[in-house]
Order: C-alpha cells, then structure tokens, then sequence
C-alpha cells in the first residue's frame, strides 16, 4: 500500500516502462538474417541483399522499441541490391561496417521489370526514415565507368535514392566511388542530410578518361556524372559535409507539376560544405518542361571550395521548340559568403550547361571551351534566371575570366545583384576582371575591389562570340598578359 506521501502514478509508470524498454531495445543485425561478411562473391552478395531488404522490413513491421537496423562494424558486405524499400516509417538503419557493391559483371546487376537498373540503396513511399552509421558505403564504381566509355550504354545504379519521401535523415557516413550519383533525393520534402563525406578517387577516373583521350590540354570532360549529394524536393537542410568528385558536388535538381510531395525545388538551406574539385555548388540543369520545371528559393551560405572546376554553376538548358518543351523558373537564388581558392575553369557560370556526353544524349550544344571562337553555346528563352544573389564571394587565383552570364533576349533574366564579389584572375583570359555577359535586366555590382562589369556580346547567336573576344578592354587584356 502506497502512502500518501509516495502516491502511484500509472500514466508516470508507463511513460517510465516506455524509455526504459526503448534504451534496451537491440538493433536488428543482418547477421541475424543471413548475411555473410568477407565474401565478394555473387551469392554472398545476393544474400546480403535480401538480408539487408528482409531486416529493414522487419523494423518496419515492429513494435516501437525495435525499429532500427545495424550493419555491425568490422565487417565487409558485398552487396547487391534486392529491391526498393517501400511503405518504411519510423525506422533508422545503421550502417557501421561497409556496404560494398557488387564488382563482378555489370550484366549481373538486378534490374526491374521495365528494364531500369536497381540503385544501391533506395526509399520510396516513405516516412521519418533515417540512414546513418559510423561506416561507409563503397559503390566500386571503376567497372560502371569503364562500361559506359567502352559501349556509350549507360545504365548505372545511383548509390542512395530516396522517391516520395518525408522526413528523411542521412548523416555520418563516408560514400565512396558511386556508379552514379552518391546521393539523389527526388520529391522529398523536410529532408536532413549532414555531416556526410562523398569521395571519389579522382586519379582513377582522370586516368580512364585520359585513356580514352577525353582529355585536353589538361582540362577534363567530365563525363561521368559522379554527382555528390543532387536534391530535389521542399524544406531541405543540407549541412557540414566534405565532398570531392568530378562533377556537380552540391546540386538543386528542379521538381514540377508531375511530382507527388512538391510542385517546386524550394526552401533549401545549404552551408558549411567544403569541396575539393567538383564542378560547383549547382542549380540544375534545368531543362523546360510543360508541367514547369521549377527551383526557388535556395540560399548557399559559407562554401568552401579548393580547386574547382567551377564554384557557382546556375544552368537553365536550351528549348529548341518552346510550344513544345515548355517552360521552367529559376528564381530566388542566393551564394553568400563563399570562397573559392585556385578555380580551374570560371568562378561564375549562369547559362546553358556546359555538356557533351558521348552515348547518352545529354548534349547541349554548349562547348566546354566556349567562348572561344568556333565554339557555340546556344540560350533560348524557356529557362529565365530571375533574382540571383551573390554577397561576399572572394577567389584567389583563378585561371579565367570571373565568369559567363547569359541569357536570352526572348525572354532575359533580370534582378542580379552582386556585392562584393572579389575575383582574382592569374591570366585575365579571355575578358579581363570582366563577365562575358547578354540578356540580363537590372543587374546590381556593388562593393567589388576590382573594376568588374560586363562585356556584352551582341546577341544569342554563335558567330558573335569573335566579336566579344575583340572588345577593346579584353583586347588590352589580351595583349598585356601573356598566356600558355
């Protein structure tokens, strides 16, 4: 009997039952489901996929104090992938060991029944799921590489894929070497992703691509679109992460009227990254699409960047036909305090996506090597870049010109304002401390310690480009500086 001094209370009880069966609650271990470690194998592989696959569906199908899966550290698990996680809520899985894809024949990988390759790891329909783990995912993706250069076919898994997703967390784990994108939320919305490490062996890839003569005069192609951390969705942080690779390295993807979670990219935070090569902190491409393509709303704040192939890459893509392709927005775009230390190619680059992949397409019409004179990089105006910010962006040594802007007279981008934006140039090719610049209404430079402003080509079409390059100002330039 309780006195009245030590009085019973059932709810207290409960709640008190309730945190101490949740601190005691054991992870699932795929152990626990088959997997076995240390074998590269095709069959370990395949088991540690279904293990990997029935143990999340376990959690998922749990009471509340066993929703967690762990991959134990001190393993190794190849892997392939079984299926896609579907219908998860309330579940984290840990991966303190190493997943590692599968690195046999790439005709082994699974498919689906329309053909598309699985990813490695991938949430669809789902809710509060969060990955995270003191260990690493290893997505081997050296043989994907070699494939796509040897046969032009591409059909390359992503590493970690999330479809329809709310309230998604990733977090701590070091990615390395994916097929494809390391990381690619698509119509997510209140997503977290922070403290994570993508890295790439960028010697590996600099020698496959050299071996293939996709190399010149040192400046590389980048065909192999090993993307760091690309997001498309609504209210989404992105935060203390180190990315090194070489292609886009932070990048907004662009969601529309097709979607299921979102209409728009929009309402996204992202800082304190630090990138080492990579092709920029990127918005896009956005190509037009008749359910409107749309990014918005999008500050990049406290970006470090060594040695990058372009720091700040805003890129609406071209419509050839715009009855047809449709439109897209771009709008409310923001860099602040960002510096980038020795850019390999331009500081700035706001038009139409440098891009020529053999095999898949993906080409632009935009030379990687424009505006030199014979080369051509179409705009049109589907895709205008409406209020772009940058404030406080400081690069030391760079190898060009600050940067390209431009647009199209059909329909210009407008409202750019620029405040101390500082820009330090080894060769001052080809514009001086000058952008190349067309089509921009309003445009604000402020604050800057060199003299920058536009050089203005006449129009969109390609044959003026020669003309630019003679601008009285870029031609003192030219001729002051000698060049390699």
């Amino acid at each position: 009997m309780f006195s009245k001094h030590h009085s019973f209370c059932p709810a207290a009880f409960v709640i008190a039952v309730l945190v101490v069966s949740t601190a005691y609650s054991t992870p699932i271990s795929i152990l626990e489901y088959g997997a076995v470690a240390n074998d590269t194998s095709y069959n370990a592989s395949y088991i540690n996929g279904k293990a990997l696959f029935y143990a999340v569906n376990a959690a998922n199908n749990a009471n509340a104090s066993d929703r967690e899966v762990i991959v134990p550290s001190g393993y190794v698990f190849s892997f392939l992938p079984f299926g896609i996680f579907t219908g998860i809520h309330n579940v984290v899985v840990r991966i303190d060991g190493v997943l590692s894809a599968f690195a046999g024949d790439n005709l082994l990988w699974p498919n689906m029944t329309d053909g598309r390759t699985f990813n490695i790891i991938e949430f669809d329909n789902s809710d509060q799921v969060t990955l995270t783990g003191q260990g690493s995912i290893v997505g081997n993706g050296y043989h994907w590489w070699w494939y796509v250069v040897l046969t032009g076919l591409d059909n390359r898994p992503h590493m970690i894929v999330t479809q329809s997703v709310t309230n998604f967390i990733l977090e701590n784990l070091t990615l390395l070497n994916s097929p494809q994108y390391h990381v690619f939320l698509r119509d997510n919305v209140n997503a977290t992703v922070q403290f994570l490490t993508v890295h790439v062996d960028v010697t590996e890839q600099q020698s496959l691509l050299e071996s293939f003569g996709l190399f010149e005069d040192g400046l590389p192609m980048f065909p192999l679109n090993t993307d760091g951390i690309d997001i498309a969705g609504e209210n989404i942080t992105v935060r203390h992460c180190s990315v090194q690779n070489f292609d886009d390295s932070v990048c907004i993807k662009p969601a529309n009227k097709n979607y299921n979670l979102t209409t728009c990219s929009q309402n996204m935070h992202i800082h304190d990254i630090f990138i080492h090569l990579g092709v920029g902190a990127s918005v896009g491409s956005v190509p037009p699409d008749p359910a409107v393509n749309c990014i918005r709303n999008i500050l990049f704040e406290r970006i470090h960047f060594d040695h990058p192939i372009k720091a700040l890459y805003v890129k609406p893509n071209p419509c050839p036909d715009p009855e047809r392709d449709g439109t897209g927005i771009v709008d409310s775009i923001t860099y602040k305090d960002i510096f980038a230390d020795t850019p390999l190619w331009w500081p700035i680059w706001v038009s139409t996506q440098q891009q020529h992949q053999p095999g898949n397409g993906a080409d632009t019409g935009c030379s990687f090597f424009y505006p030199l004179p014979n080369t051509t990089c179409p705009t049109q105006g589907c895709v205008p870049v409406t209020r772009l910010t940058i404030k406080n962006f400081t690069a030391n040594g760079a190898l060009l010109s600050p940067g390209v802007l431009r647009c199209n007279e059909t329909n210009p981008c407008r409202d750019f304002y620029f405040e101390d934006v500082n820009i330090q140039t080894d060769t001052g090719f080809p514009f001086g401390v000058n952008y190349l610049c067309h089509a921009i209404e309003n445009f604000t430079i402020v604050g800057a310690s060199s003299p920058l402003q536009c050089v203005y080509n006449a129009s969109s079409e390609d044959d003026d480009i020669p003309v630019a390059l003679k601008h009285p100002m870029v031609r003192r330039a030219l001729n002051s500086r000698k060049f390699p």
